[in-house]
């Protein structure tokens, strides 16, 4: 966390919250939105493009006691919505396949890693649950392998890839950084089992 913001948290502690303006995206954007409670909203979000305003947004993003993650605004804790889980993990460089997670911290280890029943990829990294983003999914599928450790043909890896999505558990394995994993199966509407909670509405405040 930014000084200026300890600071300010301080000197303004009782600063109300704030809920139902911010939202992170799939692949890591973060949006603007308006809550669509409120009079004359139009319920339309706006992706924040500022590189400075993303840079600070992510070095004071964190998990709270409660389960829900927030970014911290000065004395102002601004609640996110995520649209699915806390983190999006993306490729840095395909030289070494290094990954990135979307508040900008590189990620440096991975301890788990899951395929929904919607194909998507997550991972749990050294900050938290990520989420691959979807463009970058096939150079990951490309360091898996069976539980032999053998590199896997297009065709079987997509058995794979298939059976892990139903339900079939040790069917894949993701070598990365020369420490592999197996790829675990997940329902999509259980994600926050994995400790997290989407927003303040599903946490306990």
């Amino acid at each position: 966390m930014d000084d200026s913001v300890i600071r300010a948290m301080q000197l303004w502690p009782n600063v109300p919250e704030c809920y139902g303006w911010l939202k992170l995206d799939r692949r890591g954007n973060w949006l603007l939105t308006k809550n669509e409670t409120s009079a004359g909203s139009t319920g339309l979000a706006q992706r924040i493009s500022n590189r400075r305003v993303i840079d600070f947004i992510g070095r004071n993003y964190a998990q709270q006691p409660n389960g829900s993650y927030a970014f911290q605004n000065g004395p102002q804790r601004v609640f996110v919505e995520l649209a699915y889980t806390p983190y999006i993990a993306c490729v840095a460089s395909t030289n070494t396949l290094s990954l990135v997670h979307h508040s900008g911290e590189p990620v440096e280890a991975i301890q788990r890693a899951w395929i929904d029943d919607e194909g998507a990829l997550l991972l749990q990294t050294n900050l938290g649950v990520a989420l691959v983003d979807d463009r970058d999914v096939n150079a990951l599928l490309e360091k898996m392998t069976d539980a032999s450790g053998e590199p896997l043909e297009e065709s079987a890896l997509a058995d794979k890839v298939l059976q892990t999505i139903n339900g079939s558990a040790d069917q894949l394995w993701l070598n990365w950084s020369d420490i592999a994993v197996p790829v675990e199966p997940l329902r999509s509407s259980e994600v926050e089992a994995l400790g997290f909670a989407h927003s303040t509405s599903q946490a306990s405040k």
